[in-house]
């Protein structure tokens, strides 16, 4: 039973560095006014248009929820 709360203990924490790197939520807002940038300027394609505007409530939406 110790070692597989050790497992499991040790997993969550890996997993935990793995998420926190891939989001990484320190520039979490540069990218996504870098994309909703590209977006507007016509450099990258989508379903549908995003007006310029559109990265302070997608900032919020990430970051709050």
């Amino acid at each position: 039973m110790k070692a597989f709360c050790f497992y499991f203990l040790e997993t969550c924490l890996d997993q935990i560095k793995f998420m926190s790197e891939l989001l990484d939520l320190d520039n979490l807002a540069q990218r996504i006014n870098g994309y909703i940038d590209l977006r507007a300027q016509g450099l990258l394609t989508g379903d549908t248009q995003l007006k310029e505007e559109s990265k302070y409530i997608l900032t919020e939406v990430m970051l709050r929820g």
